[in-house]
């Protein structure tokens, strides 16, 4: 009965994520401040309250955090919560492990609040030792294993590397062959950009758990753009190697992000399909989570006064 209340919820939340017009309205606004005004249409509408245009992000924190909470009320058991919003975490974990090498006091404008742990249970954890900061808690066995042997070079490699070990240890007790699959799909995303970004040895931040084995991502990585290229076509149905046409083209890796966000979006899709359950919220929360980061570069483009046609190029399909 509440799984089928949290999906009637999430259905009706689905019709005011930002649509294709919306996103038309922004990119084609006269300046920035007019493209914060179509926030009033979507689901950001109930976080405008004293927010200025400048201040657009504080409108996106308080909805996700809007967005963690509902979750956690709505649900019954803690690995839904923590397949979505762990992502978080790692980013958090990231910016205080880079903060403790580089004595960056800044850190904390760089923390995130909506993750399942709180930014200054990590920071204790992190930079005061105080190991009693996270008792009991899953998250202790992979910060230990990263803390034990970690530099500036290691830590994005490391951490990925556990929290995928982590998101799909969670995804498989879910039991959801969809998420499972979602799962496997962002595996292989995070190693193919390994194979194309590392200047170094692959083998330590191979992540396990996908369809991409460990001696063809050494391949690809040997080849670089073009073992990547030659992969994707082997495994890609036609209508999905459309998706990649520029990257194929131009190689460049952020037509390479892009194209990997749309095919998420198709991915996402599915779940329209099912009736009830765990895929419906995972799908509205990920396809909440590219609607943003659309919004986040339309918002950046206007305000450094880039043209439309340039933010068109960059910005993902909606869902």
């Amino acid at each position: 009965m509440k799984c089928l209340f949290a999906t009637g919820k999430i259905r009706a939340l689905e019709k005011r994520l930002p649509n294709q017009i919306d996103i038309d309205r922004m990119i084609n606004a006269e300046n920035f401040e007019k493209a914060f005004q179509v926030f009033n249409d979507t689901d950001l509408s109930d976080n405008l309250i004293n927010v200025l245009p400048q201040d657009f992000e504080k409108a996106i924190v308080a909805d996700m955090t809007q967005m963690r909470d509902l979750i956690k009320n709505i649900f019954v058991g803690k690995d839904l919560l923590h397949f979505l919003f762990l992502k978080y975490d790692f980013h958090n974990i990231r910016v205080l492990l880079k903060s403790k090498i580089l004595q960056d006091s800044n850190y904390r404008q760089k923390l995130i609040s909506f993750g399942i742990f709180s930014p200054e249970n990590l920071e204790s954890y992190i930079l005061l030792d105080n190991r009693k900061a996270l008792s009991n808690s899953f998250l202790k066995g992979s910060l230990n294993g990263i803390l034990r042997d970690f530099s500036l070079e290691k830590i994005d490699g490391l951490c990925d590397k556990e929290y995928f070990r982590l998101l799909l240890k969670i995804a498989k007790k879910i039991k959801s062959k969809f998420i499972i699959n979602l799962t496997a799909l962002e595996i292989d995303f995070a190693n193919l950009k390994i194979a194309l970004r590392s200047e170094k040895s692959i083998n330590d931040f191979y992540i396990p758990g996908g369809r991409i084995k460990l001696f063809q991502l050494i391949k690809m990585h040997l080849e670089k753009e073009e073992g990547v290229i030659r992969y994707l076509k082997s495994r890609l149905k036609k209508s999905e190697i459309a998706i990649f046409k520029d990257y194929f083209e131009k190689r460049e890796l952020w037509q390479f992000e892009r194209a990997f966000d749309n095919l998420l979006i198709a991915f996402l899709k599915k779940s329209r399909m099912v009736t009830a359950g765990p895929s419906v919220v995972v799908a509205y929360i990920l396809a909440k989570e590219i609607a943003f980061r659309n919004i986040r570069i339309i918002m950046m483009a206007k305000l450094n006064e880039i043209s439309p046609s340039i933010i068109k190029e960059r910005v993902r399909n909606v869902y």
